[in-house]
């Protein structure tokens, strides 16, 4: 549920290649505080990843899993239990189908209101979007532009 598709998939989730790029910049980080004095980058197929779009990177995961965090709260204190509450949340986002729980593969999503059908539909809308589109609507300075 949290690995999405390969780099260029029409898939839900986070892409495998964020999360290469991820870990990698983790082990950068390691080895930089090992040898600070130490000059490197992340590389990807023999080309060198920019700082700004590994910053990128960390900015969607962070929006990603407060997406996740804040649809599960809701759904926690709409009285699901933890495990569909995260489960559903990561399904939703994700846009993988079946949770687990009460939106397992034998169950649906029926039993939720039509409010909670409208929130729901919009998570599934930030994930399939890949949540900067989305939340950049809500931008003001994006649409001062126009």
């Amino acid at each position: 549920m949290l690995i999405g598709g390969t780099t260029g998939s029409t898939a839900g989730g986070v892409k495998v290649i964020r999360y290469v790029i991820v870990f990698k910049n983790i082990f950068l980080e390691v080895k930089t505080s090992l040898h600070p004095n130490a000059i490197v980058s992340v590389f990807i197929d023999n080309q060198k990843i920019k700082t700004t779009l590994v910053t990128s990177i960390f900015g969607f995961l962070t929006l990603y899993i407060l997406t996740v965090l804040l649809l599960m709260l809701y759904l926690y204190a709409r009285g699901l239990d933890e495990m569909s509450s995260i489960s559903t949340a990561l399904a939703l986002v994700g846009n993988i189908g079946p949770g687990f729980g009460l939106t397992g593969p034998v169950q649906n999503y029926g039993f939720f209101a039509w409010y909670d059908k409208i929130i729901l539909s919009f998570a599934m809308i930030i994930g399939r979007l890949e949540c900067y589109t989305v939340f950049l609507l809500f931008y003001k300075g994006f649409w001062q532009k126009f």
